[in-house]
């Protein structure tokens, strides 16, 4: 399973240097390790780079994350010309996450377009990308320009990283894997839509659709930004809702109606939510429905 780095750009990056590496003849990267991270974007030809155990080939689209503190040298020879860029960063503080939680990381709902946080993988591959190499050349003149200063140079490099962590995302969103498993949480809440004046709990909704409950009720919130309770609750309320205007029902029938067995703790759930009671909430209809007409 690939890592990937996490870390806060709500402040910039702080960038140390970068280039833009030509060779036409034969050419092996270095043996080192080195207190920096870099980020290597393929243009031509292919680099190949081993970090620690594992062995990557850079092609043209293709980004590696080399890590500070981990060794990485070439391991075998590029023949023919190759070309790619290079920067070297360092963070105040970031995290390295597996797979998986990267997933739950860009499946929750807080990680959004406004996020404050880059998401990278160690080593991905997308089709060629003119932002990024725009980017990558803005920051290797900025660096040659000397009205350019070093702050300049932090907010270039991590606009890059940004653009780096959208094309990661949008490659996570295209997957078969989170496509499934957007599929079955649709699938979830339209179950809800349709069985919510049941008897129905975190724990059953999770063995009916073959979650562990602990992971279902950590996904739920992730996916829909409210506990499977309050959703549910919102679900039932307004439901209610629609009752209290179109019937004559009395609230202890209504509460029943939506799945609440406690009529009681109905109209506390009713008046948290819409700041009324239920009856002040059918009045306050019935009074704007006369002043209308």
């Amino acid at each position: 399973m690939m890592n990937h780095l996490y870390f806060p750009i709500n402040i910039p990056v702080t960038y140390i240097s970068c280039g833009n590496l030509f060779h036409k003849g034969p050419w092996i990267h270095s043996e080192r390790i080195i207190d920096s991270f870099v980020i290597i974007v393929g243009v031509k030809g292919i680099v190949y780079i081993q970090q620690d155990d594992e062995h990557y080939e850079v092609k043209p689209g293709c980004m590696l994350l080399l890590l500070p503190g981990h060794r990485h040298k070439g391991y075998k020879i590029s023949d023919k010309e190759i070309s790619f860029y290079w920067v070297h960063f360092m963070l105040k503080e970031h995290e390295i996450v597996n797979e998986q939680e990267a997933n739950r990381i860009f499946r929750s709902s807080a990680y959004s377009e406004r996020a404050q946080h880059a998401l990278l993988p160690i080593f991905s591959s997308f089709d060629a990308d003119s932002k990024i190499d725009i980017l990558f050349r803005q920051l290797v003149h900025a660096r040659k320009e000397p009205q350019y200063t070093s702050l300049a140079a932090d907010y270039l490099l991590t606009s890059l990283i940004i653009s780096l962590t959208h094309r990661h995302l949008i490659e996570l969103k295209d997957s078969d894997s989170y496509k499934q498993g957007m599929q079955t949480f649709e699938l979830i809440t339209e179950w809800m839509k349709l069985n919510y004046s049941k008897d129905i709990t975190a724990a059953s909704v999770a063995r009916q659709f073959n979650y562990n409950p602990n992971y279902f009720s950590k996904i739920f919130r992730e996916r829909t930004g409210m506990s499977f309770t309050t959703y549910l609750n919102v679900l039932r309320i307004n439901n209610a809702k629609v009752l209290l205007f179109q019937t004559s029902l009395r609230v202890n029938e209504i509460a029943y109606e939506v799945g609440f067995r406690d009529d009681k703790y109905f109209m506390r759930v009713f008046k948290k939510m819409e700041g009324l009671t239920p009856n002040q909430y059918r009045n306050s209809f019935y009074r704007t429905y006369m002043n209308d007409h």
